[in-house]
Parts: structure tokens; sequence; C-alpha cells
């Protein structure tokens, strides 16, 4: 026998439980010998061999027809059915089982089917004409009386109700808890995952999931069972697959698929993932959940958190920009959902440089995208990185022989109509996980426009002496193509006038449609930590418009600049936004030069190895071996190869060939001075 509460099975002269203790006193009868026992009690109820049949009145052909349209499983012994359908049809009506009663009220809506187990009913009680099935949590199940008798029930009802209530509640105190067939596979599951049997346990937990759908704790299962044959990514796929329909309120399996999904993103190298779900199951884990092998959720989780968050911090600005792009410090973890900001403590900050007087706990900053330390408010990065561009550009124009510089118009288009706008709103945000209260205040109004015309309305001159170069340090040169083709027609000497456009789109790091869900995670931030989300804050995400300057440039004739500059033409534009692969990748490429101009075949080999082993696209190579290259125009370019030629066949310059370099020089419109440069090259 078995014990009612808890489904222990007993022995039979067992008096108590000794798993939860409960007394039974009273022994334990078959449900079936309850049932033959009190049904005579309700004299009324007989079979009639039409539309109502009871154990052992059953035909065979009629259990034939109930066990499919009610959808019973092979093991369930039938002992009660009550046709309520037309004609005999079997597909409406009442059964009763061992396991439990089966009910189609209408066979209009057959997949709508009542059915609950005796071992979860508590009581039945009866009431005019109408038996109440009350189960273990104080929840009753209503069922007519005329589903199990067939006559005037008015002129017996009372009397066979309070019989069949009594019968039943009987029959649900000697009930044996039914396991479901869920239940039944995932024992199945555990025993061959226990004999090693992996496969064997996938192939039945996948044939049960095509046949049953959704079910996130058998998702649970499967994803476990990848784990264990190390496919890890399938192990994701089905955890995420059971996060999708999990019930919340089940926060344990919440937990459970937590914990395994971030396990399988560590295992992958994924510890960017892996710190966000960490977090969660960390805050929200009860103390006494533990995992198959006895060990605390909880507590693993806290661990590995430590760990993830100091592989986090380390490799932070070697991540791909787009994964760093944003940052908000906090004083303490919340919630780590956000998919577009990266959320650092500010006690444990990585190697980065922000502006005076910060960071600040639960402020926004935007990374600048070839400067892989700087960081930036972001309210004031689109106005920073203008006026970056711009001072770069001019510099770039005083050491290419500029005379004058200035900034002729600015023209704004606005992409929104000017908006402004007093909004105030109170009460509770929520983000995610995240649940706050917090008040803010709403006041925006377009004006980068007249933010650019205060800070980079300028003019200036210059008196040029020395001979056109690059300066070092250079950010944006390299990404600006219009300012390197500027370059090369400087350079051949006969360009004394420019006018450039500037335009802050090209700056722009976040595009509109990805403002609105910075402006949801960012708020969410705010109003958990309880500060105030003001008109302020609300401003800064209002879409900007776009605004182009025109440059005017004035150049000095190159015949007129004749002095030895000094500067290095472009020593590594790169470097400020190199990767600690890239630097490493460069220095070995830095070291082979220094050797000897050329690159033998034996050292590109080896310098490819390198760069496949440092993950670095044949593409990328190309543009850092090039950093470290002069920046030549087309025609010094020219010259320095017939020069080369010239050298390459006795390493010496001979009269004939130096009147012949010279003829071309002339020819180029290279200066003798410029010349006597690239030689050295």
């Amino acid at each position: 026998m078995y014990c009612k509460k808890c489904g222990k099975q007993l022995r039979d002269d067992a008096s108590f439980c000794p798993n939860c203790g409960t007394s039974l006193s009273v022994p334990q009868l078959d449900i079936l010998t309850v049932f033959r026992t009190g049904i005579p009690k309700a004299s009324v109820i007989s079979s009639n061999g039409s539309d109502l049949f009871v154990y052992p009145h059953l035909p065979e052909n009629v259990k034939n027809s109930i066990r499919t349209n009610f959808h019973l499983d092979y093991d369930d012994k039938i002992f009660f059915i009550r046709d309520t359908s037309w004609w005999d049809t079997r597909n409406q009506g009442l059964v009763i089982t061992d396991k439990g009663i089966v009910c189609i009220p209408d066979n209009d809506k057959a997949n709508e089917i009542v059915l609950f187990y005796w071992a979860d009913i508590d009581r039945v009680e009866y009431q005019d004409l109408v038996l109440h099935f009350w189960n273990n949590e104080g929840y009753s199940y209503p069922i007519h009386i005329s589903y199990f008798i067939k006559g005037d029930e008015n002129e017996n009802g009372r009397y066979i109700g309070e019989a069949l209530a009594a019968v039943f509640t009987q029959m649900a105190s000697v009930a044996i808890p039914v396991k479901s067939l869920l239940e039944e596979t995932m024992v199945k599951i555990d025993d061959l995952m226990a004999s090693k049997k992996c496969d064997e346990a996938l192939q039945l937990a996948l044939s049960f999931k095509e046949k049953e759908g959704d079910n996130s704790a058998l998702d649970f299962y499967i994803a476990g069972i990848y784990a264990e044959k190390k496919e890890y990514r399938k192990t994701i796929q089905f955890c995420e697959r059971g996060l999708e329909c999990v019930d919340e309120e089940n926060c344990d399996l919440v937990s459970l698929l937590l914990y395994q999904k971030y396990s399988a993103c560590h295992e992958l190298g994924d510890d960017f993932t892996a710190r966000k779900d960490c977090l969660t199951v960390m805050r929200n884990t009860s103390a006494t959940l533990v995992c198959g092998d006895g060990i605390s959720v909880r507590d693993d989780a806290e661990k590995d958190f430590r760990q993830y968050e100091q592989n986090y911090i380390h490799n932070f600005l070697s991540m791909p920009y787009n994964k760093r792009k944003l940052i908000v410090p906090v004083n303490e973890y919340i919630d780590l959902s956000q998919q577009l900001i990266s959320v650092v403590d500010i006690r444990n900050l990585p190697a980065i440089n922000f502006p005076i007087g910060h960071p600040i706990a639960n402020q926004l900053y935007v990374g600048h995208p070839f400067i892989a330390d700087q960081y930036i408010l972001f309210e004031d990065h689109e106005l920073t990185f203008i006026d970056d561009r711009v001072r770069e550009f001019c510099l770039i124009m005083q050491f290419l022989g500029a005379t004058e510089v200035s900034v002729e118009s600015i023209n704004g288009k606005n992409v929104n109509e000017e908006i402004k706008e007093d909004l105030t709103i109170k009460g509770g945000s929520s983000y995610r996980i995240a649940k706050a209260q917090g008040a803010y205040h709403k006041e925006s109004e377009n004006r980068l426009v007249n933010s650019i015309k205060q800070t980079i309305g300028l003019t200036q001159k210059y008196t040029p002496s020395k001979s056109p170069a690059l300066p070092d340090g250079l950010v944006w040169y390299p990404y600006e193509a219009s300012w390197q083709r500027l370059y090369q027609q400087r350079m051949q000497g006969s360009l004394l006038e420019h006018r450039e456009k500037i335009e802050t789109r090209k700056n722009r790091v976040l595009q509109s449609s990805e403002l609105r869900q910075v402006e949801g995670e960012f708020k969410s931030l705010v109003l958990t930590a309880h500060a105030t989300w003001d008109n302020h804050l609300e401003a800064s995400f209002e879409t900007q418009e776009d605004a182009d300057l025109t440059i005017y440039v004035r150049f000095a004739p190159l015949s007129a600049l004749t002095g030895n500059n000094e500067n290095v033409k472009c020593n590594n534009l790169l470097s400020l936004s190199l990767t600690a692969d890239e630097q490493e990748y460069l220095d070995e490429y830095r070291e082979c030069l220094e050797e000897g101009n050329d690159i033998s075949p034996k050292e590109r080999r080896l310098l490819d190895r390198l760069r496949e082993k440092l993950g670095i696209s044949e593409k990328r190579s190309v543009e850092l071996e090039n950093s470290l290259k002069p920046q030549l125009s087309e025609v010094e370019q020219e010259y320095l190869e017939e020069y080369r030629i010239c050298l390459e066949e006795d390493g010496e310059i001979s009269d004939r060939e130096r009147r012949l370099l010279d003829r071309l020089r002339d020819k180029l419109g290279i200066t003798q001075e410029r010349a006597n440069e690239l030689e050295k090259y």
C-alpha cells in the first residue's frame, strides 16, 4: 500500500508513514474494493446496457470506444461509464477509473476535458443535485448528479448523492498517487543517464518532447543531457526554450535553467553572457536549491560570478566595440540583463580614462570608436566627437602648409521637429527583473547646432615654412577617405584652396533605432538605484539634428615650403585603437622591418602563422602593416619606386641615373628637399 500524503510505498502492516509521519491507523483498502462495496448503497445506479455501465458489466466494445475517445491510458482500469452523447457515440459524458474522473461535457469541444485524480481529492460533498469535488488546496469542482445516474434525479437525488459522496471520499483516501507520464519518462531518463547511456536517454527525451510539445522541465532534462555530451550550444538552445515557456512562479526551475545555461556559456568561452545570467541566479535563487550532485546552486553561482567578473573586467577593452560601446558604473549589481549597456562596479572598473571628475555612479558613458580606453559622458559625446574631428582636420591642414583654416558655415537639418514640453511622470517603472519607484521631469529641445556654433566657430591663420607632412598621433585620419585623398592632392603640389564638408551623422555611434532601447535600459537602472529621472536625462535621448560644417582651407604653394619637417609622416595611425593581439602582431612586424626594409618569404610565413594564431584577419593585418609605412602621394610613391630600382643593381646611384632621377623629380613636381627625404626611406 501507499501513503496518501506523500505517496511512499509502505508495508502492509505499517501503522504510520516513516517518510512524512502520517498515521495509518485505518487499514488502507484497494480502490476497486471501495467502489464495488460502496456503489450498491446507491441502489438506483446499475448498468442499463445503453448509456450507463458499472463494473463488472462493461462490454469490451464500449470500453474500447471510451478508452479512445476519452484518451485513457493503457493501464487505466475503468469502473464506471455514463454516456451522454447522442446516438451512443461514446464521445461525451463521464468515466470513473482507478486513477480518477474524466469528463467531456460537450463533444463539440472534445479537447476540453475535465480530469482530476483521486490522489488530489480531499473530500466529496453533495448539495442540491451537485457533487462537489474538493482538492487538497481547498478548491472544488462541481459535477451535476445527472452524470452519475439516469432517471428521475429529484426523487432519489439526495439519497444517491450523499451515498456517492461517501464512496468517492473513501476512494480518494485510499488512492495511490499517480505519476504523470512526464514523471515516469524522467525516471527512465535518469536511469539511462546513471547507466551512461546518454544517446538512449536523449532519444527518449526528444521523442517525448515531439509528442507532448513545450515543457520547460523536459527542456531542462534535454539541456542536461547535451551538457553531459559536451554539446554546449545545444544545451543553451534548450535552456532558452525552457525559459520561454516556464511558469515565472516556478522560481526553482527558472534558476536551474539559467544555471545550466550560464555554465554552458562559460564552457564555450562566453563569460560575457555567463556573467549576466549568473548574477540573476545568484540574486534570485533559494538557499535550499541544490543541483544533481548536492551542491548549493546559489553558493556555486556566487563563486562563479567572482570568476566571470574578473575575466570581464580584465578583457573589457579588448571586446568588440559594439559590446562595450555604452557603460554605466553602479554601486551595486542588481540587473545585468541589458543588451546595449555594459554595467560595471564603480569600485572595480576596467582601465578606462574618464573626463575630469568622473566616473559617477549611475551615469551613462559612450566609448570613443577609435580610442579603446576613452569614455565620454553620453550627453556630451556628439559634440565632443565633432569637435575632435574638426580640430584634427585643422591640425592636418596646418602640417600640409595651410595659411588659413576657417569654419565657413554650419547648416543644421532638423530630423525632429523642435520639441519643448513639460511632462512630469510619477510611479513605478519595470524593465525585465528590475522594479523601482521614481519620478522624472521631461523638457527636451534640440540644441546640437547651437552648441557647435559656440564651440567650433573658429578661424585660424598660419605662416607655413616646412615641407608638407602628416602629424603624429592621428585618430580619425585612417577612417576618413576624403582626408586621405586631400592629402594626396596636396602632395602633388597643385592644390591651393579646398572646402571640406564634415557631417555629424558620420561620427554618430548610436542610431535612432537604438536610442529608445538604450533609454529604456538606462532609465531602469536609474530608477532601480532610487535616483531621479529628470528632464535633463530625458532630453539627452532626443535625436539631435544633423549638422554639416563647411571648412575653408587656403594653402601656400609647395614651392614656398622648403624647410625640413622633422615630424614623421605617420608613424602609427592606429596605435590608439589596437587590441592586445593586434599590438603583439604589429610589434613582431616592426622587429622584422628593423632587420631589413623588406619581409623575406620565411618571415612572411611566420607572420602569417602568428596572425592566424592571434585571430587577426588578412585584411586587418594589411591595415596594421600599412600603418607603419610612410603615407606617400602617388607621385612620391612613383619616384621612390624608381629610386629603389636604380639602387638594387649595384647599391649605388650612378651619375647618369642621378640625372634621370632629377628629370623625373622635376616632371613629378617634387622639390629637391622632398626627394632627399624620400630617398632616406
